[in-house]
């Protein structure tokens, strides 16, 4: 099974923004702020103060998914990329230069939003938006994804 990938910036921001609110770090910013909220209501403190906690964070978040978009280094992700997914693995074919890589490389894979996501490690991972794949081969495509990261997975939490 053989597509190209294409990851926009914005897909990819995009990306970065639906993992965000995934995240027990979100849960904890939000229950501060209706902390602060509650706070400034009942004690009759400035509400501004909550509202100046509530852009800061939110220009946080924004400043880091910019960063992570137009930084040099994630150029990498933009790359028009050929996948060609088989029983042993995949081969990843960038600028006519191929890289093999076998199942047992992946450790994990979660589909997020359009994105489908195989971790190598925790911090390294492939995307590949879901419209790459063409529409007559997404069962047979995550269930081959499936099949053989889920079985890698369980082998390395069985040891």
């Amino acid at each position: 099974m053989e597509f190209e990938v294409k990851l926009t910036r914005t897909k990819y921001a995009k990306l970065l923004v639906v993992t965000l609110f995934r995240q027990r770090t979100v849960f904890i910013v939000a229950g501060l702020f209706i902390l602060i909220l509650i706070v400034s209501l009942v004690s009759k403190l400035p509400l501004y103060l909550s509202l100046v906690y509530l852009v800061g964070v939110t220009a946080a978040y924004g400043m880091s998914i910019l960063n992570a978009v137009r930084t040099p280094r994630n150029r990498r992700y933009f790359v028009p990329k050929i996948f060609d997914f088989s029983s042993k693995g995949v081969t990843i074919t960038t600028a006519n230069v191929p890289q093999q890589m076998k199942w047992s490389d992946f450790t994990d894979i979660k589909k997020v939003s359009e994105f489908y996501i195989l971790f190598v490690t925790k911090h390294t991972f492939i995307v590949i938006p879901q419209r790459s794949v063409p529409n007559t081969e997404i069962t047979a495509f995550e269930s081959l994804l499936y099949k053989n990261i889920t079985r890698q997975r369980n082998k390395a939490l069985r040891k």
